[in-house]
């Protein structure tokens, strides 16, 4: 359907080199298992994924999927900016996104590297977070 954001995923999939930046508008479908499908689109490019940008924010996703994109956008060191979730996100959903963007840190100060890359590349970060409008509180701010 016109809805469906499946194009834009195949899309994703194919590491389509055209794809930088990934724009799912609120009047498109953008369900919790889309956005799984797109983390492990994310964490199946690696390093060479060519998305360096993913804004889906006016829709509803689980905490277990955004989670899920966290590690794969920590993991992979691709995506410099992010914005997803809606007004209902709140606390728990921000806390797990941050939990799975946090994995990298944790598993290199374990001395575990999840997605190890060439030395001579390094990775660059996520440098926007865009948490606008999802009803966060002082406790998700502490998980930031």
């Amino acid at each position: 359907s016109l809805r469906s954001c499946d194009a834009l995923l195949q899309r994703v999939e194919a590491n389509d080199p055209s794809l930088v930046d990934l724009a799912i508008l609120p009047l498109k479908t953008f369900t919790s298992a889309d956005c799984l499908r797109l983390a492990s689109a994310v964490r199946s490019n690696g390093t060479a994924g060519h998305l360096r940008s993913i804004h889906a924010s006016g829709h509803a996703v689980s905490s277990q999927a955004l989670q899920a994109l966290g590690v794969a956008i920590s993991c992979t060191g691709t995506i410099a900016s992010l914005a997803i979730g809606d007004a209902q996100m709140g606390d728990e959903g921000i806390e797990a996104l941050c939990r799975g963007l946090s994995c990298m840190r944790t598993d290199r100060m374990h001395g575990h590297d999840p997605a190890p890359s060439p030395p001579q590349t390094p990775l660059p970060s996520l440098q926007v977070l865009d948490l606008s409008y999802k009803g966060a509180s002082n406790g998700a701010m502490r998980a930031i």
